[in-house]
């Protein structure tokens, strides 16, 4: 009769394996039981690179243990972060009753088995399991997909997108406190969002209508601007961390960094517009060159107010980590475009996105390959979306 493996072994081969499969997080920490000498920590905490934990709390048998050992987290910080999601998870039999360690391993990364289920933090309720009852079943690439998506919770991205919006409609009311609707600010700004042979619509309009663009520079437009300018400034920020680096004709065909915006507050909105004209001589067309269009009209203390508000906002998503998630871009453009069925612009909910990814290439069958893990794998797998929208999907 096999020998039944401990708990902890078992956590330290789970914490090597997902380390293996999402070499994108910053950490996947197993600590220590035997001896007391976890002091109470999780079995397992995982974070992306925002820091935002995800716990596991992982039992041999007890499924009553291990939701309740998971629910205790929603008590606690790590490092300063709140847990907002915690995951109870049950080894099966062909894992936990082995006794060779390498076996353990072998049958860790094979298994279908493994029982878990989701626990997320909302409101100030006991936070929501993932099923109403019962369990699901995977594997371990599974349970990783699972970690993965909750590395980014839905509280915090609908909270995000609040502050986004809020941020959005702030940067709005400053422009239009001073450039009311009509002002060349915000015709500049329409014009460079409803190019002049857009549609039927815009060309019906006569030539002094489309001069002014004055049916187009509303509250909607304008908002629609923002996003825009909060969407070049966090790619800015994320081209910046990456150490870009672009030509520099002045300096002779040298180098130069792209300059940080968190130097923003020491930018007119000609210099950063200068600095997005940098980055164009790489690329980043669909984000920077309608960045310029749209401040193509700003200029003074209103203009500087504006970019300044516009990065307080960007800052904040930056700093959050919530940035690399589609969810927050999908979840602002459907609140801010009032008017979707005008605009012809309908996003993908996240929800949908991943049941839509995971059935056009399922885990267990890879694209020319023999792993989704190995590089020919990859190097043949070639998508198109040719509608890709806010790219949820």
């Amino acid at each position: 009769m096999p020998r039944t493996a401990h708990e902890q072994t078992i956590n330290v081969y789970l914490g090597e394996t997902l380390r293996i499969l999402r070499k994108s997080w910053a950490e996947v920490t197993v600590y220590e039981e035997a001896g007391h000498t976890s002091q109470g920590r999780p079995d397992v905490i995982v974070k992306d690179a925002s820091g935002w934990p995800v716990v596991i709390e992982a039992e041999r048998t007890d499924h009553r243990s291990a939701e309740a050992d998971a629910l205790k987290n929603f008590q606690r910080t790590l490092d300063g972060q709140p847990v907002e999601t915690a995951i109870a998870l049950v080894y099966p039999p062909e894992v936990r009753d082995e006794h060779h360690l390498q076996t353990i391993k072998d049958a860790l990364d094979v298994t279908k088995g493994l029982e878990y289920c989701l626990f997320t933090r909302s409101g100030d309720g006991a936070p929501p399991r993932t099923l109403e009852r019962g369990w699901i079943r995977g594997g371990v690439r599974d349970l990783a997909l699972l970690v993965h998506r909750a590395t980014t919770p839905a509280p915090r991205v609908e909270r995000l997108a609040a502050r986004f919006e809020e941020g959005v409609a702030l940067a709005e009311r400053i422009m239009t406190d001073v450039h009311g609707y009509g002002d060349r600010m915000g015709v500049e700004m329409a014009r460079a969002l409803y190019p002049a042979d857009d549609d039927d619509f815009l060309r019906s309009m006569t030539p002094a209508q489309w001069e002014r663009a004055e049916p187009l520079d509303n509250r909607q437009t304008r908002r629609m601007g923002m996003t825009v300018l909060v969407n070049a400034l966090m790619f800015h920020e994320a081209l910046a961390k990456t150490k870009l680096r672009v030509e520099d004709d002045e300096a002779n065909g040298g180098w130069r960094n792209v300059r940080y915006v968190e130097e923003l507050p020491f930018l007119d909105c000609e210099e950063l517009r200068d600095e997005w004209r940098r980055i164009l001589r790489v690329n980043y067309w669909p984000i920077f060159d309608s960045a310029i269009k749209v401040t193509r009209g700003f200029g003074g203390e209103v203009g500087f107010s504006v970019v300044r508000e516009v990065w307080r906002t960007a800052k904040e998503l930056v700093d959050s980590g919530v940035t690399r998630s589609h969810d927050l871009t999908g979840k602002i453009f459907q609140r801010l475009i009032e008017d979707r069925e005008y605009l012809a612009t309908h996003y993908t909910l996240p929800p949908a996105a991943a049941l839509l990814a995971g059935i056009a290439l399922p885990l267990s069958q890879p694209i020319g390959g023999a792993d989704w893990g190995d590089s020919e794998t990859l190097a043949a797998a070639q998508i198109g979306d040719f509608a890709c929208g806010s790219g949820t999907l």
